[in-house]
């Protein structure tokens, strides 16, 4: 469970909110912030859902907080990038191929809410992307080919992993 917020001691100790998950939910950076300490890739948000508050008590105690469930994906990345691309940089991309042999998952692999991979269907991804498959138990049900710069296009843009799953 994740907030847009910091939680306060008051709602931290009580037990009911404790009890519920709302007491224990953390806010949706501090998964990253954790994340980035013991040496993961940037959590990847699969899906989210949003939690709503009923209990006019628990609304008084939580105040404008919003909740969600999200389920998030982290891979341990190589130390080593392939062909020695910066892993800051996030201009340069790669192309994947899904090859469609994860059981249950034939026909597509959903990597996160905003990238989902097609059997056959060569995609344009960031290199550190390419990296995170690399070295992830999934390294061979893919094909990866090493693209180039691809600055004009903007293509990357959309991999900026540090957003509040609150939003969806």
């Amino acid at each position: 469970m994740y907030t847009n917020t910091y939680q306060s001691d008051m709602v931290r100790k009580d037990k009911v909110l404790w009890g519920e998950g709302f007491a224990g939910a953390l806010h949706w950076k501090q998964l990253h912030e954790i994340a980035s300490k013991v040496g993961y890739s940037a959590p990847c948000l699969v899906s989210c859902s949003p939690i709503a508050i009923e209990r006019e008590d628990f609304k008084q105690m939580l105040g404008e907080a919003r909740y969600c469930s999200g389920t998030y994906r982290l891979f341990k990345p190589l130390t080593a990038q392939p062909k020695d691309i910066d892993p800051s940089c996030h201009s340069e991309v790669s192309l994947v191929t899904y090859k469609g042999q994860i059981l249950h998952h034939e026909e597509s692999f959903i990597y996160d809410h905003g990238l989902t991979l097609l059997k056959g269907v060569q995609t344009s991804v960031p290199v550190q992307i390419i990296n995170i498959l690399l070295s992830s138990r999934f390294a061979n049900e893919f094909e990866f080919q090493l693209a180039g710069s691809n600055e004009s296009n903007g293509c990357c843009s959309k991999w900026n992993h540090l957003e509040s799953p609150l939003m969806y």
